[in-house]
């Protein structure tokens, strides 16, 4: 049996994802080591804030009436694809990702972890971007896509400054 989300659904859980991201790049930046890494780490809060008003226009619209909703999924790959995400098979949108942050050792430590989180949005929103309706939505998403992999990149880049 397949699960079936609503645009609204959907949009609600690259939301939270967002908003989750957001919270662990403002808490790794308190225990930084330099003012430099504290303020890459902000930056990249506050790059996943913009992520979310995004996500928050793009409901709005698509859940709103002005788009027709999520693409038909004859299917039901791209459904089943999002309820693996869900149901934590994938990862988890109920973990406290900042948790991780108390038992990461060191800062290369909390870098890696964020990679993971960005990779996790990353498979996330390449699913998203299987089922929005509009070329101008799909759009959106490869935009926020290619900021995620930034994100990857420049964390990878204080990974290789503080070893």
């Amino acid at each position: 049996m397949t699960t079936k989300f609503s645009a609204d659904e959907v949009f609600e859980m690259a939301d939270e994802m967002e908003e989750e991201g957001a919270e662990f790049y403002r808490k790794a930046a308190q225990n930084a080591p330099t003012e430099e890494a504290q303020r890459l780490l902000l930056e990249l809060a506050e790059w996943e804030e913009d992520h979310k008003r995004t996500f928050r226009d793009m409901r709005k619209r698509i859940s709103g009436g002005d788009s027709p909703g999520l693409d038909y999924d004859p299917d039901g790959e791209a459904g089943q694809y999002l309820r693996a995400f869900v149901e934590g098979r994938v990862f988890s949108l109920q973990r406290d990702a900042s948790d991780e942050l108390q038992e990461a050792e060191n800062l290369p430590n909390i870098l890696r972890i964020a990679i993971g989180l960005e990779k996790d949005s990353i498979m996330f929103y390449l699913g998203i971007k299987d089922v929005v309706p509009s070329d101008r939505e799909k759009l959106k998403m490869d935009k926020i896509i290619s900021e995620e992999r930034k994100h990857v990149v420049t964390l990878t880049r204080m990974i290789d400054a503080a070893e």
